[in-house]
């Protein structure tokens, strides 16, 4: 599940965006938590130059992750993410190892760098500099416990 944090900039952007899609021949279908995404009777191309053209490439959206919440394949809903160009993905997997986190984040990574997405990684910050990210979300506690050798990292 990926929960969205939203601050738009027009009021109207979702309506626009949805007029925009039906004008040019494009159906998309998303619930508020983006389960959904479907396209029909386009191209990919011409459906990227949509939503290039669209409020969502312009949006405040940040995407934070929690893949317990995820029903369906995690890294299938990170492409679909991903595909929707959010401002970044925040990958938040704060449960698992450092070695089982550095292993997904390089394959979200992957992904998100695909569609020219920020993936900003959470609390690992040697997972982070092992990646050479150079954007990480800490927790105040373990920023106190970081060195300021690895604050300049990021």
């Amino acid at each position: 599940m990926i929960i969205f944090m939203c601050k738009r900039r027009n009021q109207n952007s979702t309506k626009d965006l949805k007029q925009q899609l039906i004008k040019n021949g494009t159906y998309q279908n998303r619930d508020y938590q983006g389960k959904n995404f479907e396209k029909k009777n386009t191209t990919g191309g011409e459906f990227n130059s949509i939503l290039k053209n669209s409020v969502l490439e312009k949006s405040d959206i940040l995407c934070i992750t929690n893949r317990k919440l995820c029903k369906d394949d995690f890294l299938k809903r990170i492409q679909i993410i991903a595909a929707a160009q959010p401002k970044a993905i925040v990958l938040r997997e704060k449960d698992l190892s450092e070695e089982a986190y550095t292993i997904l984040a390089e394959k979200v990574m992957h992904i998100c760098e695909k569609y020219s997405v920020p993936c900003i990684l959470h609390s690992f910050a040697k997972a982070a500099m092992a990646l050479n990210v150079k954007a990480i979300h800490m927790p105040l506690p373990l920023l106190r416990k970081m060195t300021p050798q690895e604050k300049k990292s990021f």
